[in-house]
């Protein structure tokens, strides 16, 4: 990244933009961990349009020179976090917001943006005196996205995806992740955030 980088709350005007760089990404993504499906993405870009409407998201994005380039999103906790919660006995805050939606234009991809975009999202939370986030994913590459960034996932859902195809969600502390994020040299496996 260049000293020209800014992350700010995603303006009106780059919300097509954005939801064409989901629908790139969210292609790609499936693309690389062999999943294909059309309907699954017209589905999926559907909910993305309706979430960039929700006025209790927050979008920030990520903009070199001026030009848009990525985001990410704090919202509410998708369903399979929301049933997870409601059904163990993780005791989180009420009203945790889950960190989602990071997605960087594939020629800007491999340069810490996403990771900043994470880092921005934070620090966010951090502010409004959010000391926990949680994040989900299901798709293998994400979760190794996940695992790199926060540690072991709170909780595995075995075979949810169809045999062999977990789903994982991270309950992690806000404050640790952020430390880690200025010293990614300091170890995270086995930890529990």
């Amino acid at each position: 990244m260049t000293a020209k980088n800014e992350f700010r709350p995603l303006a009106e005007q780059d919300k097509a933009e954005a939801l064409q760089i989901f629908r790139d990404g969210f292609a790609d993504l499936q693309a690389r961990n062999d999943k294909v499906n059309e309907s699954v993405q017209n589905r999926e870009a559907e909910n993305m349009k309706a979430l960039l409407d929700d006025h209790s998201a927050s979008f920030w994005g990520c903009y070199e020179d001026d030009t848009f380039i990525g985001f990410a999103a704090l919202t509410r906790p998708n369903a399979i976090i929301q049933h997870y919660l409601s059904t163990s006995e993780v005791n989180t805050p009420a009203d945790i917001r889950e960190v989602r939606l990071i997605y960087v234009k594939k020629e800007w991809q491999g340069q810490g943006y996403g990771r900043a975009l994470v880092n921005t999202l934070l620090n966010e939370l951090e502010k409004e005196g959010a000391s926990y986030f949680c994040t989900d994913a299901g798709y293998k590459t994400s979760q190794a996205y996940w695992t790199e960034l926060i540690g072991t996932p709170t909780k595995g859902i075995k075979d949810y995806w169809g045999k062999n195809e977990p789903h994982m969600i991270w309950i992690a502390r806000t404050e640790r992740v952020l430390d880690h994020l200025h010293d990614p040299y300091r170890a995270t496996e086995n930890t529990r955030y």
